[in-house]
C-alpha cells in the first residue's frame, strides 16, 4: 500500500527534530532523492523545515504539525 502526502511529510519532519543531512532524511523517510528534492522544497516554502548551515532542521510550525499529525493516527487506530 502506497503511503499517503501526510505521512511522508511525518517522516521527514520527525526526521529532522534534530539538525539532519539529505541523505539521512532520506533514509529515513524512504524517499528517492528526487521525492526527497521535492518533499523538501514543499516542507521549507510552507515553514515546516529549515535549512541551517547546511543540515535541516523542524520549525515550531513542523513540531505542531507532527503534534496533529500523531494525534490523528492515535484516534483512529
Amino acid at each position: 500500500m502506497a503511503r499517503s502526502r501526510e505521512e511522508i511529510i511525518a517522516d521527514m519532519v520527525a526526521a529532522t527534530l534534530e539538525p539532519t543531512r539529505k541523505t539521512i532524511i532520506m533514509y529515513k523517510a524512504n524517499l528517492s532523492y528526487t521525492q526527497l528534492q521535492g518533499h523538501l522544497n514543499w516542507l521549507s516554502n510552507r515553514q515546516m523545515i529549515e535549512s541551517r548551515k547546511g543540515m535541516w532542521v523542524t520549525t515550531e510550525r513542523g513540531r505542531a504539525y507532527l503534534r496533529g499529525y500523531q494525534q490523528i493516527t492515535q484516534m483512529i487506530t
